[in-house]
């Protein structure tokens, strides 16, 4: 039985704080993220404020940013690929064994969503907070006992996905479709379409085979 904790994080040892404090009108909504082969954390967002063009501009000038992609361009958002230079606290997150539910940032600091699969691992990844000036704030903690097959740490986003990609014929021999369809389907970029999927498929390849030992509802 998993555990959802609501929380926000702020301080300047966050990734992309210079950028969100340069341009406070933009606020992002984190679509995915994954990890490159370097193991430094990728965030696939949407942007939605105005300053788009400045906002760009304090990415190319933001040391946590390696660099970033403009993919799709709409009249009120954007949505971006940024490659980070530095893990900040994302190597935290990935040994708690947490999943991100829900990620939005803006320059009042990162709001998440986060299921940990037992306390104990939430208190664990609190704990790497203490003395780094980084200010970390619960306001909800409660059980999950929604679905079943969130005990494998898939995100709705990441299950929704798999499930279309599977039922599309994504997964089959020759392939029944593509991943520019999937993600027409979906409303999202093909980029970020490819990474929901290779998250979805790590997520449940580490709670199967790797862990041997998926959170399970005790009833």
């Amino acid at each position: 039985m998993g555990i959802v904790a609501e929380l926000t994080l702020k301080g300047n040892e966050l990734l992309l704080t210079d950028s969100l404090e340069a341009v406070p009108e933009i606020e992002l909504s984190v679509e995915e993220d994954t990890a490159g082969e370097s193991g430094l954390p990728i965030f696939y967002f949407w942007a939605t404020g105005r300053d788009f063009d400045d906002f760009e501009a304090a990415l190319a000038e933001d040391e946590s940013v390696s660099e970033y992609t403009l993919l799709e361009r709409l009249e009120d958002r954007r949505m971006y690929r940024v490659h980070c230079s530095r893990t900040s606290f994302y190597d935290a997150y990935r040994e708690s064994a947490a999943t991100f539910l829900g990620i939005t940032a803006s320059h009042r600091g990162w709001a998440m969503n986060m299921r940990f699969p037992t306390r104990e691992s939430l208190f664990q990844y609190r704990k790497v907070f203490e003395n780094t000036g980084v200010s970390f704030v619960l306001h909800r903690l409660y059980t999950d006992t929604e679905d079943p097959g969130k005990c494998y740490g898939l995100t709705d986003k990441q299950r929704d996905t798999l499930l279309l990609a599977h039922e599309k014929g994504y997964f089959s021999q020759p392939r029944e479709t593509t991943l520019k369809a999937l993600a027409r389907e979906l409303g999202i970029s093909s980029q970020a379409t490819s990474a929901r999927l290779q998250r979805g498929i790590d997520t449940l390849v580490t709670a199967t085979l790797v862990d041997a030992s998926p959170v399970r509802d005790p009833g």
